[in-house]
């Protein structure tokens, strides 16, 4: 399997397995991969060997298929969001705080997630303008 370690969406789904699973790093670490090298790949710190790559995937119980099948998924789920967003984003531009605060309560988003970005950041644009 290609080494996909700068795609933070596969960053994400490992991370996102890992913590479903109720596991830290370290409960994964052993002579073959440190808790340090997950860490440095769920955030994306440094490129490993695909057999580490792999390794890790084995001990999530994912494969190339699985995670792939994960990937789709969670890109369409993106897609509807960021729409979904977007559309949040064009309510506070245009004057509609309390609609576009009431869709914003209705997401919840990891911290990681790749979204969670913008959706913060569409929280501070909710409070910036009411406070005007």
């Amino acid at each position: 399997m290609e080494n996909h370690l700068y795609d933070g969406l596969i960053r994400y789904i490992i991370k996102k397995t890992r913590l479903d699973k109720g596991l830290q790093q370290r409960d994964l670490a052993d002579l073959h991969i440190s808790d340090g090298t997950i860490s440095n790949v769920e955030r994306g710190k440094v490129v490993v060997r695909d057999d580490t790559f792999n390794y890790l995937l084995n001990k999530l119980g994912l494969d190339g298929g699985k995670l792939n099948e994960l990937v789709k998924k969670e890109k369409e789920f993106i897609e509807h969001l960021k729409f979904r967003l977007d559309c949040i984003e064009s309510m506070l531009n245009n004057g509609y705080l309390e609609l576009a605060n009431e869709e914003l309560k209705l997401i919840h988003l990891d911290e990681f997630h790749p979204l969670a970005p913008f959706l913060m950041y569409l929280k501070g644009r909710y409070i910036y303008k009411k406070k005007e």
